[in-house]
C-alpha cells in the first residue's frame, strides 16, 4: 500500500503551522515528514505495513527540509547537497550475428547510431587494437563499419589528460573526397569509452558457441585481439583500485 494519506497530513501540518512563526512544533512536524520519506516515520503505528511513494516524498521530502532551514541557523548549509558531477554516458551493444551481418548501436544522452555492417572488413579485430591504442592514450587506428555501400568510420582521439573524443562519421561509400560531419561525438574519458566497448564485446562474445558465431557471422570471433584488450582493461582496474 502505498502511504500517501499520513504525509499529506503531516506536510499540510507543517505548512499551517509554518504561518504561525518559528517553534518547536514546527521543527517535530519537519523531522517527521523526513524520516516518513526515509521510509521510518518517528510515529511508529502510522508507518508500519506502509510504502512510501518515491515520487511524492521527494517534495514532502523537501519541505520538512526547508522547514527546518527556517527555524534553525546554519542547518540549511551543514545539510546542503553537494553538486554532483554527473559523468557522460556511452552505451553500446551488439545483436546476434546472422548471415554474415551484425548489429551495433552507439548511444549516449544526445545521440544514437544504430546500424547494421558486414563481416567483408575486419571490423571487430580492429575494433579491439583501436580500443588499445585508445587505453594507452594514443590516437586509435582507424575502424571501419561496411554497411555496403555506405561506411560507418569509428576514431578514438585523446582531447587532453584526461579526456579522449569518440567520433563516428558515416561516408556514402569507400570514396573519402568530402569529410561529413560527425553522426555521433562523445567527449569523455578514454577508460569509460573503453569500458562501454570492452563490455558490448564480451557480451558479444560469449552470446554464442565460438562455432556458431563463425557459422554466423562468416568470421570467427578475435579472441586474440579480445585477449590483449581485456590484459588491458584489468591492469586499468587494478591501477584504479590501489
Amino acid at each position: 500500500m502505498i502511504h500517501r494519506t499520513r504525509a499529506a497530513d503531516i506536510s499540510s501540518s507543517v505548512a499551517a503551522r509554518s504561518e504561525r512563526g518559528p517553534g518547536r512544533d514546527r521543527n517535530e512536524d519537519a523531522f517527521q515528514v523526513i524520516d516518513l520519506a526515509r521510509g521510518t516515520s518517528l510515529d511508529p503505528p502510522a508507518a508500519q505495513g506502509c510504502l512510501v511513494d518515491p515520487l511524492f516524498v521527494l517534495g514532502v521530502y523537501d519541505l520538512g527540509h526547508a522547514v527546518l532551514a527556517a527555524n534553525r541557523p546554519g542547518y540549511a548549509r551543514s545539510h546542503a547537497k553537494a553538486p554532483m558531477n554527473k559523468q557522460p554516458r556511452l552505451d553500446v551493444a551488439f545483436g546476434e550475428p546472422s548471415a554474415g551481418w551484425l548489429a551495433v548501436e552507439i548511444r549516449t544522452a544526445e545521440q544514437c547510431v544504430h546500424e547494421n555492417f558486414s563481416h567483408i572488413y575486419p571490423t571487430l579485430p580492429d575494433l579491439c587494437s583501436a580500443l588499445c591504442d585508445a587505453l594507452g592514450g594514443r590516437p586509435s587506428r582507424l575502424v571501419t563499419f561496411l554497411l555496403e555501400p555506405a561506411e560507418l568510420e569509428l576514431t578514438i582521439v585523446p582531447e587532453g589528460p584526461t579526456v579522449s573524443v569518440l567520433s563516428l562519421r558515416m561516408f556514402r561509400d569507400r570514396s573519402r573526397t568530402l569529410t561529413p560531419a560527425p553522426a555521433l561525438e562523445f567527449h569523455g574519458a578514454a577508460t569509460a569509452i573503453v569500458l562501454a566497448f570492452w563490455r558490448a564485446l564480451r557480451r558479444l562474445q560469449t552470446c554464442l558457441p565460438a562455432s556458431q558465431f563463425s557459422e554466423r557471422y562468416r568470421q570467427p570471433f578475435p579472441e586474440l585481439e579480445m585477449e590483449s584488450l581485456t590484459r588491458l582493461v584489468t591492469a586499468q582496474k587494478e591501477q584504479v583500485d590501489r
